[in-house]
């Protein structure tokens, strides 16, 4: 609470204290190591903050809150194949958290693995009956096809088209 504080006022310094201050009282906790990452990445200290994602990905969380935060500190690096990892790991660990899968999903989409996107799309279509993964399934299709030309796929991506309800 008092490090979201910090931060949402503009003192990252006092933020990444308090931080510290709480890592020291809890040093399991994943998430207070994830929240001091983040704040490390802010103040440019991408090492130490590499180091602490590692150490939480190694404990191998499944907690969405911890993940989220992983995410942002890999995403301002420009590390898209990290968030992918945490979530793939995360995800096999519990196969049947949707939060993980969609994680997963968009980890897929923002390294441009359309393929496993569209795989993983249509799978938690069949699983959970809704109609955002079937759209995400398209868009892969659409995206496979924009770029290396037209192919059969287009045929599944009709017939995904037509199974999705039409909302008047």
């Amino acid at each position: 609470k008092h490090v979201a504080e910090a931060l949402e006022s503009g003192h990252v310094r006092t933020a990444l204290e308090r931080s510290a201050a709480a890592l020291e009282r809890t040093p399991g906790n994943n998430l207070c190591k994830a929240v001091h990452a983040m704040n490390l990445e802010l103040l440019g200290r991408r090492e130490e903050a590499l180091a602490l994602c590692q150490e939480v990905l190694h404990a191998r969380t499944t907690d969405i809150s911890v993940l989220a935060h992983l995410a942002a500190v890999y995403r301002k690096m420009g590390k898209y194949a990290e968030i992918t990892e945490v979530y793939e790991v995360a995800h096999q660990d519990a196969p049947g958290k949707e939060e993980l899968a969609q994680g997963l999903l968009l980890a897929f989409a923002s390294e441009g693995r359309l393929q496993k996107q569209q795989s993983l799309a249509l799978k938690l279509y069949r699983e959970y009956s809704t109609p955002r993964y079937l759209h995400s399934a398209v868009a892969s299709i659409v995206l496979q096809v924009a770029a290396v030309g037209a192919h059969r796929s287009l045929d599944l991506a009709e017939v995904l088209l037509q199974r999705l309800p039409i909302a008047l």
